[in-house]
């Protein structure tokens, strides 16, 4: 969604989940009379997920591509789940802990929701509801860094990626799976 479309929805959004920012400038939503804030990239700690972000909303963004694509052409919606698994993801890291408490219960109450209503095109909306209620507010977040700013961000952070892959290859006893606990991912 470009910015004047998601100034457009804004209005509907402020209506439906009390969509709004806070006195300390975070952004806030609420879903089933559960509030729900959205982190601050203001507290530099939350800095190291933009770089993150705006690679997986990019490829939110070409699998909501290809579900738009499937619905208006009465196709099988084959780009569902992987449009559920992202949108699920992309909250996951940008609801602020700190704030809600546990954020597991508010996506189970999202997906809850969703599971419950009969009509597939009624989940999407919410799904893609909350997720705009996030780009809206990334946006205007990252609109306040400078584009220098931004840069040394996603440096940092590509940096570190590289450094991490070089400790892998030092050190592959450390690192050899077979010797890794799974982590569980039916509690995300």
């Amino acid at each position: 969604m470009t910015m004047e479309e998601l100034e457009k929805k804004k209005l509907k959004l402020e209506e439906n989940y009390n969509f709004k920012q806070e006195e300390d400038e975070s952004w806030s939503f609420e879903f089933k009379n559960r509030k729900a804030f959205i982190i601050n990239f203001s507290n530099f700690l939350n800095k190291n997920i933009i770089t993150l972000f705006i690679i997986h909303r990019g490829i939110l963004g070409n699998i909501c591509d290809k579900l738009f694509y499937e619905i208006e052409n009465n196709l099988e919606l084959l780009s569902m789940s992987d449009f559920v698994y992202g949108s699920m993801g992309i909250m996951v890291n940008l609801f602020d802990k700190n704030k809600m408490g546990s954020i597991e219960h508010f996506i189970n109450l999202i997906w809850n929701n969703v599971e419950n209503i009969e009509s597939v095109i009624d989940g999407i909306i919410i799904i893609g509801d909350i997720i705009a209620m996030i780009d809206y507010s990334i946006e205007k977040q990252l609109g306040k860094f400078s584009e220098k700013e931004l840069k040394e961000i996603h440096n940092k952070y590509f940096q570190e990626q590289l450094d991490k892959g070089r400790d892998i290859d030092s050190e592959p006893e450390k690192n050899n799976l077979a010797n890794m606990i799974p982590i569980n991912q039916w509690e995300i």
